[in-house]
């Protein structure tokens, strides 16, 4: 997390996992199951209010951490992407880009999930 001491951990379980890092116990804080996704891909906003969650599926999930909401994005408009398992999210927190079929990358903004 860029301002606290939390860390996130996902897998091919279909989990995300949270914890707080104290440097003794580290906790776990929360543990969030994704049905429909192996997990390739987790990473938190610029601004740490959202996680972002890739894998080789035709869509990805945003989890809100302060509401605790889960939000699936199903594909990118316009675009036919089998998977979509490796993405980056920007500094800023204004776009997400996930590589696509055939080493296109499609870049999208984060309030809209649309390019």
């Amino acid at each position: 997390h860029p301002s606290s001491r939390l860390m996130l951990s996902a897998g091919l379980d279909k989990r995300l996992r949270l914890f707080q890092i104290d440097g003794k116990k580290n906790a776990k804080v929360q543990s969030v199951f994704f049905e429909d996704l192996p997990i390739s891909a987790a990473e938190f906003s610029g601004d740490g209010g959202q996680i972002y969650l890739t894998g080789r599926r035709k869509h990805f999930y945003s989890y809100d951490l302060g509401a605790a909401k889960i939000s699936k994005v199903e594909g990118v408009m316009g675009r036919h992407e089998k998977s979509m398992e490796s993405m980056i999210v920007s500094p800023d927190s204004k776009h997400i880009a996930i590589l696509g079929n055939c080493g296109k990358v499609a870049i999208l903004s984060t309030k809209t999930k649309a390019w």
